[in-house]
């Protein structure tokens, strides 16, 4: 009767082994579900994608037009919807495209050129979420975004807005904050040409790639 019941008990996990590689399975096949799902996603929310001088994240800004801006934005970015807009300027009104998530926050936006609603002109970015090839982010302090790009120079337009940008280089930032006028009558050099100095208390306003 104790052999016997040695022997049941032997049995027993014989008997469940298929109940437990059953289990297994199981946990397995949606384990591979999760990790499928992430693979499809990747690169396509906003803190996965990063700008560089020829995408934003799998966006090929270079090849980017009118007629195929939709799909190519809704293949890179199928999370996001896009939206198009209508802006003003000194020069002819132009088109742009609004790109935002489920809860209506603007990720980024494409601007079409104004004497050409077919080229896309500019892709600027003020969502903190999306960093640059060179580590960038918005609301980065001037002294880092000196760190990480020293070459950059700091100019203004005609409106005194303030930007850093690097010859050979699609990727540009507007600054804000508090801008040293270069004297009390002279807001800037008559080139527009902008002193770091003049600039050490601003801050990355935006992030621009310009074609």
């Amino acid at each position: 009767m104790t052999a016997g019941a040695v022997s049941s008990v032997g049995i027993a996990p014989i008997k469940l082994l298929p109940h437990i590689l059953m289990i297994r399975l199981v946990i397995t096949f949606f384990a591979l579900i999760s990790l499928a799902f992430q693979t499809v996603g990747y690169n396509t929310t906003p803190g996965e994608a990063v700008l560089t001088e020829t995408h934003l994240g799998e966006l090929n800004l270079v090849d980017l037009s009118s007629e195929n801006i939709k799909q190519a934005v809704n293949s890179a970015f199928p999370k996001l919807s896009l939206v198009k807009k209508s802006g003003r300027q000194d020069g002819p009104d132009f088109n742009y495209y609004s790109v935002s998530n489920a809860e209506e926050e603007d990720i980024f936006f494409i601007s079409m050129d104004g004497n050409d609603s077919t080229r896309v002109q500019t892709v600027w970015i003020m969502n903190q979420d999306i960093q640059d090839q060179y580590e960038v982010q918005v609301l980065q302090k001037t002294d880092d975004l000196l760190k990480k790009r020293p070459n950059l120079k700091f100019h203004s337009n005609s409106h005194y807005t303030i930007y850093a940008s690097e010859s050979d280089s699609h990727i540009e930032y507007r600054l804000s904050g508090d801008f040293k006028a270069l004297n009390d009558s002279v807001f800037t050099a008559d080139d527009y040409s902008v002193e770091k100095w003049q600039v050490e208390n601003m801050y990355v306003e935006l992030i621009q790639w310009r074609k």
